[in-house]
This record gives structure tokens, sequence and C-alpha cells, in this order.
């Protein structure tokens, strides 16, 4: 799964989603801020959000060791640790500035602690129709509507949301993208990307994703 991964974003089919996080990013975080990524995988996205913001320190979490391999590799100045994100996370409260969320878990309560008041969190989401014109071939998980919608309220008690884009466009996948696919989703702990199905490329296949932006709440002063 994870060469799957490094094949996929690597061909650069994702760079516009890297972009518009990076941008987002850019545009919110303050001056050299504290980034956390959690689920980083490869360290695709961070790496991306670090070619636009001068970060003063970054770090990566996932369950994965394999792929934290190469997210050291990519990011050698950045923490990477292995972790579960339904663990408490690895760094002290109010010590983030920039939290980033890539089709990963969300831990809202920890998210929450770890933020700085007035921090940005970004959080990144598929769409319904996202490889749509591939899903059933590759065995891809169906993806409800309304996920956004889910993760807000999930967010509420520490997070204000600031705002909702849409970022979607068209990617022409080549029969070993497709079963690159497949084997980056959970169908590829069970069958090998060959099995896919695809021996044609596949000529436009939709990427379409939700980006969320988020702000820390002022946290409230306890009175004695």
């Amino acid at each position: 799964m994870v060469q799957a991964r490094i094949d996929f974003l690597g061909s650069g089919h994702f760079r516009p989603l890297a972009d518009a996080l990076s941008t987002a990013a850019a545009e919110f975080a303050v001056e050299r801020p504290v980034v956390l990524d959690v689920g980083a995988g490869t360290g695709y996205y961070l790496a991306a959000v670090r070619e636009r913001v001068n970060a003063r320190a970054a770090v990566a979490l996932d369950i994965s060791k394999f792929a934290l391999r190469r997210a050291a590799r990519l990011l050698p100045d950045a923490l990477c640790l292995v972790w579960d994100v339904w663990r408490p996370l690895p760094l002290g409260e109010a010590s983030v500035d920039l939290a980033l969320n890539v089709f990963a878990p969300r831990n809202a309560p920890e998210f929450a602690r770890v933020c700085r008041d007035g921090a940005t969190l970004l959080v990144v989401t598929p769409l319904p129709r996202h490889l749509q014109e591939i899903a059933e071939g590759a065995r891809l998980l169906d993806i409800r509507p309304g996920k956004d919608n889910d993760v807000a309220a999930s967010m509420a008690d520490g997070f204000e949301t600031i705002e909702s884009r849409t970022v979607e466009f068209q990617m022409a996948l080549s029969p070993a993208d497709v079963g690159n696919v497949a084997a980056m989703g959970p169908a590829g702990h069970h069958s090998a990307p060959s099995e896919a199905g695809f021996s044609t490329p596949a000529s436009s296949v939709t990427a379409a994703f939700t980006l969320q932006v988020f702000r820390r709440r002022i946290r409230e002063v306890s009175k004695t």
C-alpha cells in the first residue's frame, strides 16, 4: 500500500489538492508556525505545505512505520513519529499553530488540546463523486454524503468553521495508476493492484474533495 501511494502521488495526479492545501495554509496560518500533520502518510502533503509556509517546526504522525520512513526521508528536519491518533497526541497543550488532517482519522478533543487559541486546522475529506468512474472496478468504499457536515459537527466544541472549499479536477489515469488507487484503499489489504480489473487507461477520472478551514476557539479561563 505504501509503495502504491508513493507511486501515485509521485505521478502528480493529486498535485492540485496539495496546491489547494498549501494555499490555504499560507492564507490562514501565522508566521513561522509549528505544523502538525496527523495521518501524514508518506509526507506528501506536509512537504507541499512547507514549500509555501516557513514553519518553525513540523511534526508528522502516522500509524504506519513504513509510510513514515518515506516521510522522514522527504522531511529530514521534521519529527516523524509512529502514532495512533486515538491515543493522546505526543505534544503539549496549546503547542501547535497549524494542523493538517488529510484523509485521516480525527481525534477532535486531542486536536483541540494541542492547538493554540486561534490556530488553524485544515481537514480534507473526499466527496461522494470522488473517483466515481473507477470506484466499482477498483473496489473502493462508498463515500457517504454530508461527510463535511459530520466533520464540522465533531469539531464544534473546540473549533469554529471559517470556510469550506471544494477542490475538484479531472485526471487521466493509466492502468497502473488505477491499480495504485486500488492498492491505496482498504481493498489494497486483500488484493494486488493487478487484480483491480483495469487493462485500459481511464481517460477522465474525477477527483473531488472538501477542504475545511477551522480556527481553534479561545479557551475559557476558569474563575476561582
